[in-house]
């Protein structure tokens, strides 16, 4: 399912944004599945393996990424996420922001859905439920010069969960950085549930750090 969902995504981030570095950065593959993926799209995406550690780390995926890329503007997508990228590559485009959250509201899809969604190539809204808009979540853009000034994401946070939360929460200050918000709706892909062992020591150090404890 996270292979069928990556190269949907994959292929419409092609298709729909003409004016971005497309790039996709791996810390493990299992059989080099992802990798085979790319394959067919070599001259457009860039892709790197990246040989850090043994446990997955998504922050230093992030961080390795910022460092080897020279974009004004950092576009975070999971390889779940769905929504109008054309969109959201017009606005970044205008250079007129420091935070971009790509949609306003975000829909989560059951295996049903998905499947329809891929088959149809749209974002179908019907029957499903939404979550409530959370800066960072499943995507989001911020310029080069905010990213840096706080020194990345937080690599202390181990597997995945709860670094986003933390850089848009915790390092860095909302209230001084202009914004904007895409007036577009996106979708979550289903996959089976990942499992993470370090998921809630990430969310124990996110609140420790919110409340000022560590």
């Amino acid at each position: 399912m996270r292979l069928r969902n990556f190269e949907f995504v994959l292929k419409n981030i092609i298709n729909s944004c003409k004016n971005s570095n497309i790039v996709v950065y791996e810390q493990f593959s299992d059989n080099n599945n992802a990798e085979n993926i790319i394959k067919k799209y070599k001259e457009i995406v860039k892709y790197k393996k990246i040989e850090v550690g043994k446990v997955f780390n998504k922050s230093v995926l992030l961080n390795k990424l910022v460092e080897d890329t020279k974009s004004k503007y950092i576009w975070s997508v999971d390889s779940d996420f769905f929504t109008n990228y054309r969109e959201v590559e017009q606005i970044i485009l205008e250079e007129g922001w420091e935070i971009i959250q790509p949609y306003k509201k975000i829909v989560l899809l059951n295996d049903t859905e998905t499947e329809i969604c891929i088959n149809e190539n749209s974002i179908n809204l019907t029957g499903v439920h939404e979550t409530n808009n959370c800066l960072g979540k499943f995507s989001f853009v911020v310029s080069r010069k905010t990213f840096e000034s706080v020194g990345g994401f937080d690599e202390n946070y181990i597997g995945w969960g709860f670094q986003d939360l933390d850089f848009f929460y915790n390092k860095i200050d909302l209230n001084n950085l202009s914004q904007k918000i895409c007036n577009n709706y996106a979708v979550h892909l289903y996959h089976t549930p990942a499992k993470s062992n370090t998921y809630s020591e990430n969310k124990k150090m996110y609140y420790a750090k919110k409340l000022d404890l560590i």
